[in-house]
């Protein structure tokens, strides 16, 4: 019999090893599609465009428009867009990975460039739950527990857009992996810069700190404070600006950064988002949860009955198995999971991968096979059918998702592939050129575009003196949009646009209004 689950293990482990790797092959053909600039997804531009600002020493914010001297204009902004950005929420050390290890790549091309960079985003993610899986598995386990990883919601997610929880996970793991070697400096500062990528980790820092001071034998205060200084050398390598203090220059005050990064982290912490207790929060987490998983919203509550089971099932196992460092990611993992079900009423699953990740390989750590009863085998069967039918999933969700489609919310017609989408912000760059060229008082060389339309960028997909720039401001009117700039692009049809003082053309679907 034990002879028999050996066999049986082995297959499972060899299926789930081709399983995972075929979800990364197709991850990593889909990375070749759709890479043109102007097609762009918003959160994937903002990255590209993180690495193409130092790359092109682009003034994005025209910040050093005073300064003469073209070098000195020029290192300061390399230090400023290296160091700051203007966007603190997840610090700069994941942008500025891409931009040492993707920028060369810019030389290729916008297509290779943005190529390259969805292949380091899709290496990330595995490195960093690869390792995390090999430091608490056995080795008997690990593919299964890899596929288990990969059939969580979301996955696809971020495996289309890149988001800093990629290149957490890969700190969080060697975080653990000095932990279990003992080597508690080192975890302190691997644990403190993914806290620092995305706040919402500090959670996981601090409770894994408790286990390190329980587990401590050396002086605690001493180490106490070696981790609060070295927690702060960790917060200055993902945010550099933070070396710089509020002070005062003669009648010049330096910005005060520490209150920007306080602000974009708690816009971070929330999202926007209001934290309140809502009684039907939880129902509409299972619905989507379920909903993933292949099940109607009739199942919801064998859904909630399943995962209450595997998870009493986990805490029993590693409770019998008095695993400090297991029930100390496990707690953890439960606390974000009561947090997001009770609190967060908007449905992003994306926020439960961490949790879910420590959940499962928590429960992977302490798992002995030959040791499960009946019970324990119709659970172990349930949780590999959940892990298929979530790997398909995200399969089915991430090729819809890698399709090409015009939104039709913006009035799109006959946009049936990336060319035309080109062909199109092609023939705005003409009409931008011809008003400027008939309009000789628009000469602030700016043009602002409604960040949810296809976006070209000048020096990547067009050489002009104008530069477009993504206007985030009041769309009420466009006559705020031109406070600033020369002309504003959008989808939006003013009805009342103040005629009188501004002109609006049209090309198909897109309307640009410019002062008279």
């Amino acid at each position: 019999m034990k002879i028999r689950s050996n066999h049986l293990l082995n297959f499972t482990n060899i299926a789930a090893k081709v399983l995972t790797i075929t979800l990364l092959i197709i991850f990593g053909i889909s990375a070749f599609k759709s890479n043109n600039y102007e097609v762009l997804f918003i959160d994937e531009r903002m990255l590209v465009d993180d690495i193409y600002n130092i790359w092109l020493l682009d003034d994005v914010f025209n910040r050093f428009d005073e300064v003469d001297n073209i070098l000195f204009k020029n290192l300061l902004i390399f230090f400023i867009e290296f160091a700051y950005g203007g966007d603190l929420r997840y610090g700069r050390l994941w942008s500025n990975f891409f931009v040492i290890f993707a920028g060369p790549i810019m030389f290729f091309g916008d297509v290779a460039l943005i190529t390259f960079s969805r292949i380091i985003n899709i290496s990330l993610f595995f490195i960093g739950n690869f390792l995390l899986v090999r430091y608490l598995v056995k080795k008997e386990y690990q593919w299964i527990a890899l596929l288990a990883i990969y059939s969580l919601p979301s996955v696809e997610y971020f495996h289309r857009i890149p988001k800093p929880d990629t290149f957490l996970i890969l700190f969080v793991a060697l975080g653990i992996k000095f932990i279990i070697k003992e080597e508690y400096n080192k975890a302190v500062f691997f644990l403190a810069i993914a806290s620092f990528i995305k706040i919402n980790t500090v959670v996981l820092f601090g409770f894994l700190g408790i286990y390190i001071l329980f587990n401590l034998k050396e002086n605690k205060v001493s180490f106490i404070l070696r981790s609060f200084l070295i927690s702060i050398a960790a917060l200055f390598i993902v945010n550099p600006i933070l070396i710089i203090p509020p002070i005062k220059f003669g009648s010049y005050n330096l910005p005060n950064f520490y209150q920007i990064y306080f602000q974009w982290i708690t816009s971070q912490g929330s999202n926007g988002e209001d934290i309140s207790l809502l009684l039907s929060t939880p129902e509409k987490w299972l619905t989507t949860l379920a909903k993933f998983y292949k099940l109607s919203p009739s199942f919801n509550l064998l859904f909630l009955i399943l995962f209450m089971l595997f998870t009493f099932s986990g805490i029993y196992i590693i409770a019998k198995n008095k695993d400090q460092l297991s029930a100390t990611l496990i707690f953890v993992s439960l606390l974000y999971l009561l947090f997001y079900f009770l609190f967060i009423e908007r449905q992003y699953t994306h926020y439960l991968h961490l949790p879910l990740t420590l959940l499962l390989l928590s429960i992977f750590k302490n798992l002995e096979i030959s040791k499960i009863n009946y019970f324990g085998k119709v659970m172990t069967f349930v949780f590999l059918t959940f892990v298929l039918l979530g790997a398909f999933s995200n399969y089915e969700r991430f090729v819809a998702e890698k399709t090409f489609n015009a939104n039709d919310r913006y009035g799109y017609t006959n946009i049936d592939n990336e060319i035309d989408a080109i062909m199109l912000v092609d023939k705005i760059i003409e009409e931008i050129n011809d008003i400027y060229e008939n309009n000789e008082d628009l000469n602030k060389n700016l043009v602002y575009w409604h960040p949810d339309l296809f976006v070209p960028r000048n020096g990547i997909t067009y050489n002009e003196l104008f530069f477009v720039r993504e206007y985030w401001g009041s769309k009420d009117r466009p006559s705020d949009a031109l406070i600033e700039s020369d002309i504003f692009v959008t989808y939006t049809d003013y009805e009342n646009y103040e005629s009188e003082s501004i002109e609006k053309k049209r090309i198909q679907n897109i309307f640009l209004y410019f002062k008279k």
